[in-house]
């Protein structure tokens, strides 16, 4: 079974975004808020705590930051030891991760909040989640990354003959 994480400050879209992983046979793994989210619209999700065996702890900054989660993320499906060593320690793949970034400015605009509670926001897990997915883009691009600087030059000379045919 394919596995999304679901971890969303914005919730805008995240129900019908949901539905469709749903759909196509994902296993939907959430936190928090957005855990909450879709059990209000009826959605199935695992919690991570489920996963982890770990309650969100720091007042939400360790939500994902645990070896069930990362590794599922991290580990090389390509490297046979990756896979063997994931399978004896029971992490399972995440196939994709859907998060967006903390509303910074949002957040610094309201006069309410303090540096600390500004910067604290800033910092938390979800960057650091990011980050993770980011390592392991191996695993979601298509084709060889040494193809995609051909591919970006090929792009860009059609955009300049393009252009060229429209100006004439």
């Amino acid at each position: 079974m394919k596995r999304a994480l679901l971890s969303v400050s914005d919730k805008t879209g995240l129900v019908d975004f949901a539905k469709i992983l749903v759909a196509s046979g994902y296993e939907i793994l959430s936190t928090g808020g957005t855990l909450k989210e879709l059990h209000k619209s009826k959605i199935q999700a695992v919690s991570v705590e489920e996963v982890t065996g770990f309650p969100e702890c720091f007042g939400g900054r360790v939500k994902t930051m645990h070896p069930m989660i990362m590794g599922g993320i991290l580990f090389n499906r390509e490297i046979p030891e990756h896979v063997e060593q994931a399978k004896e320690l029971k992490i399972f793949p995440i196939d994709l991760v859907a998060v967006n970034l903390y509303p910074f400015e949002e957040t610094a605009a309201d006069q309410s909040k303090t540096d600390a509670e500004i910067i604290d926001g800033a910092v938390r897990g979800i960057g650091r989640l990011t980050i993770a997915t980011a390592l392991s883009l191996r695993g979601v691009q298509n084709g060889f990354v040494r193809s995609y600087a051909a591919f970006i030059l090929i792009g860009a000379l059609a955009m300049i003959v393009a252009i060229w045919v429209v100006v004439q």
